[in-house]
């Protein structure tokens, strides 16, 4: 009796129905694994702001033989940044920042300039960190060595600061040459920095902002950006995965984090990562109360016209299935690829979290396809004259004047990577 109570009540929290769908997603899952040698995963499918099927399958941990589970975390890699950029929303929410005031004043202590050295002259705002229009490059040169097993050992600030210190000829490395808010390059760095400036308004480490005022608040209990965090249910966390071509094994890896965190090493569950979403999908509210403002969630959830190359994003996210209105992210650290998309419109979406980095670039394409086994091949298409928005009015509405890219023709729609 027990065991049936448990099951009717998974049913109702969880508003799980698989009648409407007759695509075997466990079945798919499972293939799919096989044919791009990953090692497990889990997918979370959303219908109208409900959850309608689910699969996992896989390891966890070949090396320990862990299964994987409903309630297993995952290394979302960049799709972490949605948390980032939301955490700093909430701060706008609460009047602690302006989204258009110098990065520099919020900095305090931090006693160094951000600023982009061929252009003394402009200043660098959250929002363009928000929207990667900062001009802030990620040199990887400096970047690879923040990767260590386990978590960070070395502060976001002290990261942040020998970054953006003078450093001989890799100051300029750490900059595009384009000027702020002038072009869309997709920025690590300046969602670290994001990250950061949570840290200093709030007088706390990020990730313990981050606790208290969002997993906490939405219920995300197997969300953290510590494995420290985790405790005793570390062992619910996926270890990363590679797939050696020449003795055709998967290799399972050590848990490991880097400095910069904030732009992808939050580790979640696909359950949780839901629950974020459904709270966009509800206009920012929680349980009937405003957690992120509606002019928040409009941010982060309407598509604009957007300087550079790509041309259909929102702060965070960006059109991710080619012609569909589906916005999200994707993700990917070694040994781990990940992906969240949803439909504003419909409230339908996907989540699918993966601990192998596959051989291939099928991982989008392959989540575009279980969004259409459940939604159709015509759902909520983008409309055809979103090009035409008036991008003038957009860009003086920013203080700025309209790019000459956009006066000759419309910019790529491509994804970016």
């Amino acid at each position: 009796m027990r065991l049936v109570l448990l099951a009717i009540l998974f049913i109702s929290l969880f508003h799980y129905n698989t009648a409407a769908v007759s695509f075997n997603l466990t079945s798919f899952l499972e293939a799919k694994n096989a044919e791009n040698n990953i090692a497990g995963g889990a997918i979370l499918v959303i219908g109208d702001g409900k959850i309608i099927d689910h699969a996992v399958a896989g390891y966890a941990s070949l090396k320990d033989g862990i299964k994987t589970k409903l309630n297993t975390a995952y290394m979302i890699g960049g799709l972490s940044k949605i948390v980032t950029f939301a955490a700093l929303l909430k701060l706008n929410d609460d009047g602690a920042i302006s989204l258009d005031q110098d990065v520099n004043s919020l900095l305090g202590f931090f006693n160094i300039t951000v600023q982009n050295p061929l252009y003394p002259d402009y200043t660098i705002t959250p929002r363009q960190l928000l929207e990667h229009t900062s001009g802030i490059r990620d040199f990887w040169g400096t970047m690879r060595s923040y990767y260590k097993f386990g978590d960070p050992q070395v502060s976001l600030m002290q990261t942040m600061y020998e970054y953006f210190k003078i450093n001989g000829s890799n100051t300029y490395n750490h900059w595009y040459t384009t000027q702020a808010g002038y072009a869309w390059k997709y920025s690590h760095t300046g969602s670290a920095l994001a990250g950061l400036l949570v840290e200093i308004i709030t007088n706390q480490a990020f990730w313990q902002y981050c606790e208290s005022n969002f997993f906490q608040p939405l219920g995300m209990y197997d969300t953290h950006w510590l494995f420290n965090n985790f405790g005793p249910n570390i062992s619910r966390v996926a270890y990363p995965h590679t797939y050696n071509k020449e003795t055709k094994r998967l290799n399972t890896i050590e848990h490991y984090s880097f400095y910069d965190y904030p732009n992808g090493g939050l580790k979640t569950t696909v359950l949780d990562f839901a629950k974020f979403l459904k709270m966009l999908m509800s206009g920012g509210t929680v349980n009937n109360v405003q957690f992120l403002s509606q002019a928040s969630v409009t941010l982060m959830t309407e598509l604009v016209p957007i300087r550079g190359q790509y041309d259909r994003q929102t702060v965070g996210m960006w059109r991710i299935f080619k012609e569909r209105s589906v916005i999200g992210h994707d993700g990917g650290e070694r040994g781990f690829r990940t992906l969240a998309g949803f439909d504003p419109e419909t409230n339908n979406a996907i989540i699918w979290f993966s601990n192998t980095w596959p051989d291939c670039e099928c991982f989008v394409p392959i989540g575009e396809e279980i969004f259409t086994q459940y939604f159709g091949s015509s759902a909520s298409k983008i409309a055809t004259d979103l090009h035409e928005v008036n991008r003038e009015a957009y860009f003086r509405s920013l203080g700025l004047p309209l790019p000459r890219r956009f006066q000759i023709s419309p910019s790529s729609s491509a994804r970016p990577t």
